[in-house]
């Protein structure tokens, strides 16, 4: 019998198990072992589910969270294909999907000698495969498609700052998700871009950050939930206060700045006595904002901010849409050769 399983990763070791013990019943077990994230590992996933005769589905708490596992389910109903699902730690009844709460599950929490005799048993009885449907439905999309983009540009790194920046950002909401296959793939991904040689220091410090797990400091301004900082409103600050809890974001901004620089073309601002101060654009300074806010728990929609001079005590306005008052301010504490390295959100 062609048996493809379904499984979460943190599964991996039951699962090992479970294909030494269908081998040893005359079965053909397959998994995607060794295999990544990305298109081609997705299509032949696709392939193997239509090729199957039983759509081996290891049941835990965390393969009910994976996008991957569910998608590779419901294809898998999709093709009339005979679906097993096979429990291995306990999960609530009342919170599994209506297609798979209709389907008797074995139990296999307890691997012993008469769970394996059940299990032969069990197999011995299912109904032979369903011809294909015609045409065949159409495959669902690769999971986490968004992180199969990012280890395709990782794989091509440049070293351009605000692409870089962008995905430390969305990596690190990665690590967040509710989806266990989600974490561990964008704590892999993390990983391989912090080790690739055209990582940039300001994104590659966020990136280890983040990977640490290190708890952040709560923003400048006091009681954020309380209402943001309103605009003109300006409290003492301290510059090692400031850099305590802009963590990485800080860093990042100097990698902002340098291009910022650079871009505008000649000398570094206020270096060699210059005279002059260096603007960080608009587009920048609203991106590092939204990225930053986002860092720090909160969920902003659109941030537009106005350019910000390398100088320190310039403040600009940035309005963000879903947060309480509509904005906040932004202004310059630390200017490094002419480039913003620090800033804070005064009350």
């Amino acid at each position: 019998m062609r048996i493809v399983i379904s499984y979460a990763r943190e599964d991996r070791a039951v699962v090992d198990e479970l294909c030494d013990t269908l081998r040893s019943l005359g079965h053909e077990p397959w998994t995607d072992a060794g295999a990544h994230s990305g298109g081609r590992w997705w299509d032949e996933i696709i392939g193997r589910i239509q090729q199957c005769d039983v759509l081996l589905a290891v049941t835990s708490p965390a393969s009910l969270a994976s996008k991957a596992c569910t998608l590779e389910r419901q294809y898998a109903l999709a093709l009339d294909r005979q679906l097993f699902p096979v429990l291995v730690a306990p999960v609530s009844m009342q919170g599994l999907p209506s297609a798979s709460a209709q389907v008797h599950f074995f139990d296999y929490t307890v691997r012993d000698g008469p769970a394996t005799a059940r299990l032969a048993q069990s197999l011995g009885q299912l109904p032979r495969s369903r011809p294909l449907p015609h045409p065949l439905p159409p495959p669902p999309p690769p999971p986490l498609s968004y992180l199969n983009l990012i280890a395709d540009r990782i794989a091509t790194l440049v070293a351009d700052p605000h692409l870089q920046e962008r995905m430390v950002t969305d990596l690190t909401t990665g690590l967040r998700a509710s989806d266990p296959e989600e974490k561990a793939t964008a704590a892999d991904l993390l990983r391989r871009f912090i080790e690739h040689e055209n990582s940039l220091q300001g994104p590659a410090e966020r990136a280890r950050h983040a990977l640490s797990g290190a708890p952040r400091q709560r923003p400048a301004w006091q009681g954020w939930q309380a209402g943001p900082p309103q605009p003109g409103r300006v409290a003492r600050s301290r510059v090692t206060k400031v850099l305590a809890w802009i963590g990485g974001a800080t860093v990042g901004l100097v990698a902002l700045g340098v291009w910022a620089a650079v871009s505008l073309g000649g000398d570094t601002p206020g270096g060699n006595g210059g005279g002059g101060s260096g603007v960080v654009p608009a587009a920048t300074v609203s991106r590092s904002v939204h990225d930053d806010l986002v860092s720090r728990g909160h969920q902003p929609g659109t941030v537009t901010c106005g350019d910000l001079e390398a100088t320190v005590g310039a403040t600009t306005y940035c309005s963000a849409t879903g947060l309480p008052n509509g904005g906040t301010n932004v202004r310059v504490t630390v200017v490094q050769g002419g480039n913003v390295v620090g800033w804070d959100y005064p009350n």
